[in-house]
């Protein structure tokens, strides 16, 4: 008797169905076997989504540069996506991924507004003579700590490398919740995180009422630190300094945490509730494991 799966394996070698669209789309764009480069591969948190899109746009506006979007379709819930399942040969026991409409996730920003990324997609890019590609996937997995898949295509393994080494610093030098007050907030059955942005009321020194010297003892530990940051980081010695406001309300410890913040506009404020700190504390014992 004729197996079946192997006469539809001859029939797609016949008809060129053999690779996939996407191995034969990077085959065209590399003019090489993509199957045989290298691929640097980075896990991005969640709430980076804007930052990593900002990257991406900010390296693809670089002189020389220029670059296609091909959306991703046809994946089944929670199956991995990378560079590796884009060039898997097609399997007649599933559909294989296939372009579609390039997927988008809508970011809250400080100002109100939203910031449409990139949920899921394969960046086609010319760096001059140099192509590239650069996939970004969003995780399939429903845990809160998932990440974002970034991968990374070069025919030189030191292009793959300065490209993602671009675009993590681009992503530190843009970092949309830099100088801001947020907070990290767990969705409706704790499926997701997201980091919320809280607008900050400038608080001036005379507004505080405290024993004298008290505010000049706070003022010296945080804004008179920052003030001199670059010189103790020179002199090896580190910015890490800790205080705690303690009192029966109405003795002004809001209204003075709320005036630093405003004095250090440089600098990123956390408020952290109870759910809040579990989430972030379980996000820093992740990151050292």
């Amino acid at each position: 008797m004729t197996n079946p799966l192997g006469l539809m394996t001859l029939v797609n070698r016949a008809l060129g169905r053999g690779r996939s669209y996407f191995e034969q789309r990077l085959r065209q764009h590399f003019g090489d076997e993509p199957k045989a480069l290298s691929t640097l591969a980075e896990s991005i948190d969640k709430p980076d989504y804007p930052n990593l899109h900002l990257a991406i746009q900010s390296f693809l506006d670089k002189p020389g540069r220029s670059g296609e979007l091909v959306g991703i379709t046809g994946f089944a819930e929670h199956s991995e996506i990378n560079l590796s399942t884009l060039l898997a040969a097609p399997s007649p026991f599933m559909t294989p991924p296939s372009p579609g409409p390039v997927q988008r996730i809508n970011v809250p920003l400080n100002d109100g507004g939203v910031l449409a990324c990139v949920h899921t997609g394969l960046y086609l890019i010319r760096n001059g003579v140099e192509p590239l590609a650069i996939l970004v996937a969003a995780p399939r997995s429903s845990s809160p700590f998932a990440k974002i898949c970034l991968d990374v295509m070069a025919r030189d393994p030191a292009a793959a490398e300065r490209a993602l080494g671009e675009l993590r610093a681009t992503m530190r030098a843009r970092n949309i919740y830099r100088g801001q007050t947020v907070s990290l907030v767990p969705e409706r059955y704790g499926d997701s995180v997201t980091v919320q942005f809280h607008p900050l009321r400038e608080i001036k020194r005379d507004q505080i009422v405290l024993p004298e010297g008290v505010l000049d003892r706070i003022e010296r530990q945080t804004i008179g630190f920052s003030k001199h940051g670059a010189k103790l980081l020179a002199a090896g010695r580190h910015l890490k300094r800790g205080m705690l406001l303690h009192g029966p309300p109405g003795t002004g410890k809001t209204l003075t945490a709320m005036y630093i913040a405003s004095r250090m506009r440089d600098r990123t404020n956390l408020l952290l509730t109870g759910r809040g700190l579990g989430i972030a504390i379980f996000r820093s014992d992740n990151q050292q494991s």
